[in-house]
């Protein structure tokens, strides 16, 4: 399967507005605490109770992120904490954050060393019109460390939203057509599919007989080699006592024979 990379750029994307739940967006003579109060309410919304299970790495990409969706001109959060962003204006693609984050910390305690499930982030790509959706493959830049907290890899995803999707992977892409026609891209992906098989079949085919033509070489060479030891009466012998079986060594055999026979009787 095709895998995106993304990677966080050096500053974040500001727009004339954003599309944050209401109370949530910036406004203008906040004092410090309305900014920390608001700023807790998109934390809340983003991670829900698994705000209080997260590690303190997590903790630190958390509040970049925060800041990142609040300068997105495109960014907007569910009540379940997942990112949407309009891939056009048919599809949406969507970031499940909490998930993206659960999965990094649960497989983190699980493994020694950071197991490339982590680095995965949970998207998906959703029908504007209809609600049908399809998860999509993207991981984190090789660029990253293996520690790197899933709130940061979610930054990225919300600078690359910002930045309209530039170089989207096949896998949005297909995700994406799947959404605006899934019957037409079923019916792509199975005649793919067949053409797959079609193409299995014939090198198995062609594997098989390159492989007949092989044993049938080899048989012939040592039955000749056998026959040729053996006097003309023992083989007129084995000739007479031949009780017709259809393996390859007999048929072979039976051929040869009869050409020496027919050469000796000439």
């Amino acid at each position: 399967m095709n895998r995106t990379q993304i990677e966080v750029s050096g500053a974040l994307v500001k727009g004339e507005r954003n599309y944050l739940p209401l109370g949530m967006n910036p406004t203008t003579n906040e004092t410090k605490d309305s900014v920390e109060t608001r700023r807790r309410m998109l934390e809340d919304r983003l991670l829900g109770e698994l705000i209080f299970k997260v590690s303190d790495e997590e903790w630190k990409g958390l509040t970049l992120l925060v800041r990142a969706l609040e300068d997105s001109p495109r960014c907007r959060v569910t009540e379940r904490g997942s990112i949407i962003v309009g891939f056009d204006d048919e599809v949406e693609v969507g970031l499940d954050v909490r998930e993206t984050v659960m999965r990094k910390e649960s497989l983190s305690r699980v493994f020694e060393r950071n197991s490339t499930y982590m680095d995965h982030l949970v998207v998906y790509a959703r029908s504007v019109d209809s609600g049908i959706s399809k998860r999509v493959c993207i991981t984190s830049s090789d660029s990253y460390q293996e520690e790197t907290p899933a709130t940061d890899m979610c930054v990225a995803f919300v600078l690359w939203a910002n930045d309209g999707f530039r170089d989207p992977p096949m896998t949005l892409i297909d995700a994406v057509e799947y959404c605006k026609d899934p019957e037409g891209l079923r019916e792509l992906e199975e005649s793919y599919e067949d053409r797959r098989r079609q193409r299995i079949l014939e090198m198995y085919e062609r594997d098989e007989a390159i492989s007949r033509e092989r044993d049938l070489k080899s048989t012939r060479e040592l039955q000749e080699w056998r026959l040729e030891r053996l006097g003309w009466r023992d083989i007129m012998q084995e000739h007479k006592e031949d009780t017709g079986e259809d393996t390859l060594e007999s048929v072979i055999a039976r051929g040869i024979r009869t050409s020496i026979l027919v050469g000796v009787s000439e």
